[in-house]
C-alpha cells in the first residue's frame, strides 16, 4: 500500500531527540555537584515549571578520556536516588547541565559500560554559556 507523501520524511528530516532512561548505578561512582539554593526544590509537580523557566545555574563538565571520541552516554543520580542515563551517544569533549535546588551525581558511560570520568569546568548561567560553545545537554 502506498504512503502518504505529506507523512513521509526521510532521514534527515527526523529529529534526533534526548531520552533519560533509567539505569542501575550500582558500581558508578560519578561527580556530586552542589544544587543552586536560590532555586524552589523540586517536586513531582513542579519539575517541567522548574525546567524551563527557574533552572539557570549550568554546570559544565571536561570528558577526560581518549575514549569519549568514539562515544560515550551521559548519566545522573539524583538526590532521591533516580538514577537516569541519556540514549543519544554523544562525542563532545565538553558538556553542560541545567542544575536544580539538590544535589545531583553527573556520570558518563562509554561504549564498552565503563565509566569515563567527568571533571567539573565551569558554574555560570544558561546566558553566558553561548559564550564558551558548550552544548547543553
Amino acid at each position: 500500500m502506498p504512503q502518504d507523501p505529506s507523512r513521509a520524511r526521510s532521514g534527515a528530516q527526523r529529529k534526533a531527540t534526548l531520552v533519560w532512561k533509567k539505569f542501575d548505578p550500582s558500581a558508578i561512582k560519578g561527580t556530586k555537584m552542589p544544587g543552586d539554593r536560590d532555586v524552589p526544590p523540586t517536586t513531582w509537580w513542579n519539575v517541567l515549571w522548574l525546567k524551563f523557566f527557574v533552572w539557570k545555574s549550568v554546570a559544565t563538565f571536561k570528558v577526560v578520556s581518549q575514549d569519549a571520541k568514539r562515544g560515550y552516554r551521559l548519566g545522573y543520580k539524583a538526590h532521591d536516588g533516580t538514577c537516569r542515563l541519556l540514549s543519544k551517544v554523544l562525542h563532545d569533549d565538553e558538556i553542560a547541565v541545567r542544575m536544580g535546588r539538590e544535589d545531583c551525581t553527573f556520570f558518563a558511560i562509554d561504549a564498552d559500560g565503563q565509566e569515563i570520568w567527568l571533571r567539573p569546568h565551569l558554574l555560570t548561567g544558561l546566558r553566558r554559556l553561548r559564550e564558551y560553545g558548550i552544548r547543553l545537554v
